[in-house]
């Protein structure tokens, strides 16, 4: 590691970021300060207000390598031929819930505040993560357009991402299921959902 001064606005930002993301991966959002991250880089609290606005800043830049990650996961698992991309793409949702918990929970379950303008190219990667979705479900549907697709896109997500929330936190255990037949929830969730769109579709055609 250089001297302090010795690092560019960028590789500042890389190494608040990988502090930051170190911090999250091995304790969790919560644990996550300004003083923390300095102390690991070595760098005064002033000089990370330099680089980002506030936590919430060092936040959504972390969510952005995490959405690059998530996308890359389920557009690798789109090319799976064992089933459905729907199903597929569900199960690595799952999966990738469990194997970056942390980095996931911050994704999903923390909420920035109304002050906090969200930048363009962090709309683009939820898009894309969007569009991902569409894709499959649409081909699962054999529909190429429907003016309901983007509630049935949003209630899929909600559910799967349900799934995932209970399971993580052991929920389901309460219930006599455990954590490892998440999967056969998933199973369950997305047949009779998608069957119920399509009943749903020839009683009420477009």
């Amino acid at each position: 590691m250089g001297r302090r001064g010795d690092h560019t606005f960028k590789e500042l930002s890389t190494m608040i970021l990988d502090s930051a993301n170190n911090i999250l991966v091995a304790e969790g959002f919560q644990k996550i300060t300004t003083r923390k991250i300095a102390t690991q880089i070595e760098y005064s609290v002033g000089t990370l207000y330099n680089i980002f606005q506030n936590l919430d800043d060092i936040y959504i830049h972390l969510n952005g390598r995490t959405l690059d990650s998530l996308i890359q996961t389920l557009e690798e698992a789109m090319k799976e031929k064992n089933c459905s991309q729907l199903r597929s793409i569900a199960y690595a949702y799952v999966k990738f819930s469990i194997n970056h918990f942390n980095a996931w929970s911050l994704l999903c379950e923390y909420r920035f505040s109304e002050s906090v303008n969200v930048p363009k190219w962090y709309e683009e990667k939820i898009a894309h993560l969007y569009c991902i979705v569409e894709k499959a479900l649409t081909n699962v549907l054999n529909i190429d357009n429907s003016q309901h697709l983007k509630k049935y896109i949003t209630v899929l997500w909600a559910g799967i991402h349900g799934i995932c929330a209970l399971s993580s936190k052991g929920k389901f255990i309460r219930t006599g299921l455990v954590e490892t037949e998440s999967q056969h929830l998933v199973d369950t969730f997305l047949d009779n959902y998608v069957n119920g769109i399509k009943l749903t579709n020839i009683k009420s055609p477009k």
